[in-house]
């Protein structure tokens, strides 16, 4: 295993640890996030064939000098705005913390200065993706369909409410986090690192950014890594694949809105 994937999964492990002692339910949820993370990945490798060329080319950002780092300073501004977001009301017009500003502070301002910038598609994931893709995103959205077919035969919601979910899970999780985890921070980050690296510490803030202040801040710490930076780390390896932040943009969106259903 290379030596960024055996630092992520101590980390990682380390993390679940605490959570053992102090949080058990969130322990087991935990482990269960992880294993269906690794059953998307492993889909994922099923269906779409490797292309070290292409995959090197793509999801990479390509610019040097000035211009690399003033883009740098997008994506750090941008994962630094919804960290304090989420911990303090400074920016109270965002403190709703709705699907809407989400995609305005995530997405579509950083995007348009990175798009500003000289950043083209292809180096943040919006590109086309690859082939196979579409039978990895029917892989991943079995579990979830048997699962709103569940909440549907017990009666807990409508079709109008399953359309909501879908609709705020895409706008918000899908579009917004894919595209400044996978999409700006991975992409920049490969810039300066190898691909192991990128995946584990995007995959790492990842998780750092659901933290919020309040409690036990150790606690706290290893929950939102635990619970959160698995996911992030496959979704990263599902991004390269695919060659396309849609792809796990699509499946985000079926992760957040499957647990709407379970909650």
């Amino acid at each position: 295993m290379p030596v960024p994937a055996i630092f992520f999964f101590l980390v990682c492990l380390f993390s679940e640890a605490i959570l053992f002692v102090y949080n058990r339910a969130d322990a087991y949820a935990a482990l269960g996030a992880f294993a269906y993370g690794l059953v998307l990945w492993l889909i994922t490798r099923a269906c779409i064939r490797s292309s070290p060329a292409a995959e090197e080319s793509t999801l990479k950002a390509q610019a040097t000098g000035l211009r690399l780092y003033a883009r740098i300073a997008v994506v750090v501004a941008s994962l630094l705005f919804v960290a304090l977001r989420a911990n303090t009301g400074f920016f109270l017009v965002w403190r709703g913390d709705t699907a809407f500003t989400a995609f305005i502070s995530e997405a579509l301002i950083p995007g348009l200065l990175l798009f500003a910038l000289g950043a083209k598609p292809i180096e943040l994931g919006l590109g086309k993706w690859a082939k196979g893709s579409w039978f990895a995103l029917l892989g991943a959205l079995v579990f979830p369909t048997i699962m709103a077919a569940l909440w549907f035969t017990k009666g807990h919601a409508s079709v109008g409410l399953l359309i909501f979910m879908l609709a705020r899970n895409f706008l918000g999780p899908g579009i917004s986090e894919e595209f400044l985890m996978r999409g700006m921070t991975m992409s920049h980050l490969r810039a300066f690192f190898s691909n192991g690296w990128a995946v584990a510490v995007q995959a790492l803030l990842f998780g750092v950014l659901h933290f919020q202040t309040g409690g036990n801040a150790l606690l706290t710490l290893a929950d939102v890594i635990a619970l959160n930076a698995p996911m992030g780390f496959f979704l990263g390896l599902i991004a390269l694949r695919a060659r396309s932040v849609v792809l796990t943009g699509l499946i985000h969106t079926t992760l957040d809105t499957l647990k709407d259903i379970v909650m």
